[in-house]
């Protein structure tokens, strides 16, 4: 039997569906051979896309009317007339969904600088001996990284600000703002802004080529104010004493005091450090913020400083002479607020022999030996020692009243 393609004429079977043949032959035996014929057409598919490049991170969906099926010969075109299951694979680009249907959905990443190349292909399965896969080449382009957009963490209406973001070559910027206005060119790294009003302003930047992203900070806008928790604070004359202040705004802050000094405050926390001599009212009179005289606040709270003054000897006992058997006087001189005293007999500091009951500025005592005495002067505020007055007890006996 002779092979159908070396057939003279050769058969043409339009495609699509089975036929019937019988072959005649006449080589000097006669025969008729009857034959079924199923002629399958060859597919040729094709993908058709409006997607010129893609960014790093993208997915893309190939749905029914992104791809073709040309059968041949015809040369006739429709969209996806196939309706059966599809094969679907790309080099550089991870399938996700979709895999034996019509629509696929397809993720590309790119880490480097460099551009990549990704490529696409479906073809149907049901013939695939006479089918021809489809094939769509493209670019992944890396995206713009996140940017960090530097500006002040807080403003004050129709105050000028300053904000930027990195520059990297090669890359655009274009920037936009809500409840504000842009002052400078808008399409370079850093640019100078106001806000409007109180609330909150937001600004955005988008930056890159052809992969561009969008990154974005909000901005409370606010007039500023400083608060002090009311409150007596008790000292020592000389000690150090913290005002705590909290400040809402812009910084920086310009702090004027009730005493006359001022002060400025680089964040929102701040501490002013008094030492004063004598008891001191403390309030804030007047707070601006980064703004300075166009952007006023409010303050609130005060610290009254109690100092109370630390122990000082200003009269050292004195020495006396007393006879054997008589009562010596000594005193001591002290100012101080709250004071105590402590009365030791011995050298100044020696606090070994406490002298019982000597607790008065005033000490009487009936030595019976020339001894010395010395004052311990204290208050929450410090302790101070005397000098030691001497007690001086000589032999003779004490002088005697005489009877009347």
């Amino acid at each position: 039997m002779s092979n159908l393609h070396n057939l003279t004429p050769r058969p043409m079977f339009p495609g699509g569906r089975p036929y019937s043949a019988e072959i005649h032959f006449e080589n000097g035996c006669q025969r008729t051979v009857a034959i079924d014929i199923e002629n399958v057409p060859e597919t040729f598919s094709r993908l058709e896309t409006h997607m010129y490049y893609l960014c790093d991170g993208e997915s893309y969906t190939f749905s029914p009317y992104s791809y073709f099926f040309e059968p041949h010969p015809r040369g006739e075109m429709w969209p996806s007339p196939y309706s059966g299951p599809l094969e679907w694979s790309a080099t550089n680009a991870t399938l996700i969904s979709g895999q034996g249907t019509s629509t696929a959905t397809f993720t590309v990443a790119n880490e480097g600088d460099t551009p990549i190349d990704v490529e696409f292909s479906v073809i149907a399965t049901a013939n695939r001996r006479c089918s021809h896969p489809g094939i769509l080449r493209t670019t992944v382009y890396r995206s713009a990284r996140q940017r960090t957009i530097a500006t002040a963490t807080s403003t004050c209406p129709n105050v000028s600000q300053t904000a930027s973001v990195e520059k990297v070559d090669g890359e655009s910027h274009w920037w936009s703002i809500e409840n504000g206005t842009i002052t400078s060119f808008p399409y370079e790294p850093t640019i100078t802004y106001v806000a409007n009003t109180i609330g909150e302003t937001r600004l955005s930047v988008k930056s890159g080529g052809r992969c561009p992203r969008w990154d974005q900070i909000t901005i409370p806008v606010s007039l500023p104010s400083a608060a002090i928790d009311s409150a007596t604070l008790p000292t020592c004359a000389g000690t150090p004493v913290d005002i705590d202040v909290t400040l809402t705004g812009a910084a920086p802050f310009t702090l004027r005091w009730s005493d006359g000094v001022i002060e400025t405050a680089g964040s929102t926390t701040h501490t002013r450090t008094v030492m004063p001599q004598a008891s001191e009212h403390y309030e804030i009179v007047e707070v601006t913020g980064s703004g300075g005289a166009s952007c006023p606040g409010t303050a609130t709270g005060a610290v009254d400083v109690q100092v109370s003054a630390r122990p000082e000897i200003v009269d050292e006992p004195k020495n006396v002479t007393i006879r054997n058997g008589e009562t010596a006087t000594l005193s001591v001189g002290a100012v101080g607020d709250g004071l105590t005293f402590q009365w030791y007999e011995g050298a100044s500091g020696d606090t070994s022999h406490p002298v019982s009951g000597g607790i008065h500025r005033v000490l009487i005592v009936t030595p019976s030996q020339t001894t010395r005495y010395w004052a311990d002067v204290r208050s929450h505020c410090g302790t101070v020692f005397s000098k030691a007055g001497n007690v001086a007890v000589t032999n003779a006996p004490a002088r005697r009243r005489a009877a009347r």
